[in-house]
């Protein structure tokens, strides 16, 4: 029978050099290709799940369990609806300190709440109005990417190479939103969530959480008639 060991949402995690803290939920990457995804944790009595994790896809890490000595997380599922289990072996947890600052919580929620990959978007929101891909060279990546793009009322998201690059959300009278701010709320609102902007201009508000990831919303007679999550790519 195994043996499952809960751990509490911060633990602590030994490399061979130092101990840190993870709270949960975190961010980290798959290390492996092909790797499978279960709906539960441990190989026994477990079912594989649609779609396979690649080096480098993000994940969204919400918990973890010992089963039989062995490391699991679990995750946000990136194919769709509810969570999944990979087998630790084949992650690395990202150890930025932008993980620790308390605004880095809203991208965590952006990722969650829009998809960190089109499949997950299209599970949480449907068939999309429109799509569209293309592929260009990306210099970040220092080769050649595909972008896909999915327009749905009210919210645009962008894709690169499998991942959330942008979210674009207009009009009020939805529940969309980043952290408690949606299209339609005043300004003083947006200071009580996110505090002072970084930059102040005449239409918009900009927010930079972390070198590159920017929130932007934009003003008119002080509310919010439009909002974006991007990350620069300068």
């Amino acid at each position: 029978m195994k043996r499952i060991i809960l751990l509490t949402l911060a633990i602590l995690i030994f490399t061979t050099q130092t101990a840190f803290a993870v709270n949960y939920p975190h961010t980290g990457y798959c290390t492996g290709n092909y790797v499978r995804l279960r709906d539960n944790p441990g190989t026994e009595d477990t079912e594989v799940l649609e779609g396979r994790l690649f080096d480098g896809n993000l994940v969204i890490l919400l918990d973890e369990v010992f089963v039989d000595g062995d490391k699991w997380y679990e995750i946000d599922y990136p194919f769709g609806e509810g969570t999944a289990w990979i087998f630790g072996k084949y992650v690395e947890i990202y150890e930025d300190e932008i993980e620790t600052i308390p605004e880095y919580r809203f991208i965590l929620q952006v990722y969650q709440d829009f998809g960190t990959k089109p499949e997950k978007a299209k599970s949480i929101f449907g068939k999309p109005k429109k799509s569209s891909k293309r592929t260009f060279y990306w210099e970040p990546a220092g080769r050649n990417v595909e972008e896909e793009t999915l327009e749905y009322p009210k919210l645009t998201l962008n894709y690169i190479d499998g991942r959330l690059q942008g979210v674009e959300i207009t009009g009020k009278g939805s529940n969309l939103r980043f952290g408690k701010i949606r299209v339609g709320d005043d300004t003083s609102k947006l200071q009580e969530e996110f505090g002072e902007p970084a930059e102040k201009y005449d239409n918009s508000w900009e927010y930079e959480i972390a070198g590159g990831l920017i929130f932007e919303f934009y003003i008119r007679n002080g509310e919010i008639y439009k909002m974006s999550y991007g990350e620069r790519m300068d």
